[in-house]
């Protein structure tokens, strides 16, 4: 149940908090008061869409917070890992016009998609916006399907849909004529024969492209290894002159023990140069550099090149590309005999997919009738006597023309309707008139809400085109209902307000160079005069009069249906 909610800075409410009772809370007020940001505001704090025109005219933010209390059975919440010591949980979420949009449970950040599943268990709002839903003929079977469902059945026809899905892609693949594969074949042939006689391995590009430069380099290595030699065991090179240096040092090694140290050092750098330079002329001898190992790497590295530029811009890609074509060869070459295996697999689901869609399509047409039974038997009690109401399916296919389905089967469904004795159905969305619609809307609520078990219900403006006689009607429903479950309504009727359990006044002022929005709790005092403005708007004394005899005569009927 919501307990309460508080608002700040969203459209012309600056900051209001209100509470809520069990039972029919309703709110009423001149047009424009305000009345229907109330529900955007709760719809706001549920996960609906942050709509920044929402924040007040010169604010950074807006900030919605609401109070639910929920039992200990089936508690939604705590089936989304939220607890609290005494059963109250507050959603708050606050959008600002940079963009920001916060949710937070019981001061936990929250997705939105999160909050959505779990306020999805505990608020449906029904508005007038869900006339053009309920319009809708491809609605209806979901309705439907909301009103009574068997999970194994669609179940059932979901999965066999998803494998029909998964064979038709399968056979998606080879969606080619004989022509078309052998031409796509000789293709592959061409590219597989074409990589593979190239014969190269992944790092040959590099190793020949180290060569090739230094082969261009020729004279400059020759020069340096000579160099390096002449420079080390020439005359008067590094070798001589360190081989003297040992030389001169062993005469009076014997005399110091850092003499001998030396001498040692500059032995084993006479050794590492000998190593050195014996390295220079290995280098220098094997050194060959002619006209035709280069054309052969220029012409490798072109063919490289090539096969590159055609199959995927490096060795490693060009390999990769020659597995594809291989495996794709490969699979058209057995083409015939997977088709064959899948179309017979096919069928095979086909046929299953078949049965599940007709028990499926069974069960929605005894639903059905249960389903418009209700209906009807809501609309009478609403005042329309003589209505029919139906839903009408569309043809079964025959197996032999059946080729697959969605997850919902192959019905469609839509919802006829008659609202006087002797005429005929006709499709709902073209025949039914306003104050029909808002107790068409209000019977399916009351239907639904039993299965659904949703403890809030709101109704924003359902009582559009209906007064007189059928509006104590719908009263009377509403104080049915709210007897089972919290409903907020907001109304123009004042039938509808004398039921409340509390009533909130919507009130729009003028205060300074701004408009501001507040919201009161009337006691029975206020209640009345507020009636009194809905039957009379404020004119003499007798709308206050008749104001009292109505909360009297709802007072009543609300005692002989609650007790």
């Amino acid at each position: 149940m919501l307990k309460s909610l508080y608002i700040r800075n969203v459209a012309l409410i600056s900051e209001t908090s209100i509470e809520f009772t069990r039972g029919l809370n309703v709110l009423s007020g001149e047009t424009g008061a305000g009345k229907s940001i109330i529900i955007d505001s709760l719809a706001f704090a549920l996960g609906e869409r942050a709509d920044k025109s929402l924040i007040k005219s010169g604010e950074e933010s807006a900030f919605v917070e609401a109070v639910f209390s929920v039992p200990e059975k089936d508690n939604v919440f705590e089936q989304n890992g939220y607890e609290s010591d005494d059963g109250l949980y507050v959603v708050a979420r606050t959008m600002s016009v940079s963009g920001k949009n916060e949710i937070r449970i019981n001061g936990r950040v929250t997705p939105q998609g999160v909050l959505k599943r779990i306020s999805a268990a505990l608020v449906d709002i029904f508005s007038q916006n869900q006339h053009t839903y309920l319009l809708k003929p491809e609605n209806h079977l979901h309705i439907l399907d909301g009103f009574r469902h068997d999970p194994s059945l669609s179940e059932s026809v979901a999965s066999l849909s998803a494998a029909l899905d998964e064979i038709n892609a399968g056979l998606g693949k080879f969606g080619m004529d004989d022509s078309q594969r052998e031409r796509m074949l000789d293709m592959l042939n061409y590219q597989i024969r074409e990589i593979e006689s190239a014969e190269f391995y992944i790092g040959e590009d590099d190793e020949l492209q180290q060569l090739r430069k230094k082969g261009q380099n020729a004279e400059k290595i020759s020069y340096a290894l000579s160099s390096a030699i002449r420079l080390l065991d020439g005359d008067g090179g590094a070798l001589c002159a360190v081989g003297d240096a040992a030389s001169a040092m062993a005469s009076v090694s014997g005399l110091d023990n850092e003499y001998e140290d030396i001498r040692r050092r500059l032995e084993s750098t006479e050794y590492e140069l000998r190593d050195l330079a014996d390295t220079l002329d290995g280098l220098a001898s094997s050194l060959s550099f002619d006209s035709f190992e280069q054309d052969r790497i220029e012409t490798r590295l072109d063919k490289l090149k090539l096969l590159k530029k055609k199959y995927g811009g490096s060795l490693q890609a060009v390999s990769e590309f020659l597995a594809e074509a291989k495996a794709k060869a490969d699979e058209i070459t057995g083409s015939d005999k997977i088709i064959e295996k899948l179309k017979k697999e096919k069928e095979a689901v086909l046929d299953k997919l078949y049965g599940a869609a007709y028990g499926l399509s069974a069960f929605r047409r005894e639903a059905a009738v249960v389903f418009s039974g209700k209906i009807m038997s809501e609309l009478n009690d609403l005042g329309m006597k003589n209505t029919s109401f139906e839903v009408r399916f569309g043809e079964i296919p025959p197996r032999e023309r059946f080729d697959g389905c969605d997850k919902n089967g192959f019905d469609t469904a839509e919802f006829y309707f008659s609202a006087n004795k002797g005429e005929p159905s006709k499709p709902l969305a073209k025949i039914i008139s306003g104050g029909e619609m808002s107790r068409f809307m209000l019977a399916l609520k009351n239907i639904t809400a039993s299965i659904e078990k949703i403890p809030t219900m709101v109704f924003d403006e359902i009582d559009s085109g209906i007064s007189g006689k059928i509006a104590e009607v719908v009263a009377k429903k509403l104080a049915r209902v709210s007897s089972d479950y919290q409903c907020l309504v907001i109304t123009h009727l004042p039938q509808i307000a004398a039921m409340s359990d509390e009533h909130l006044l919507i009130q729009k002022t003028v205060n300074g160079e701004k408009t501001v929005t507040s919201v009161t709790a009337l006691d029975e005092n206020g209640k009345i005069k507020e009636i009194g403005r809905l039957v009379a708007g404020g004119i003499g004394d007798y709308g206050e009069l008749h104001a009292k005899d109505l909360v009297k005569w709802a007072d009543d009927y609300k005692e002989s249906v609650r007790k």
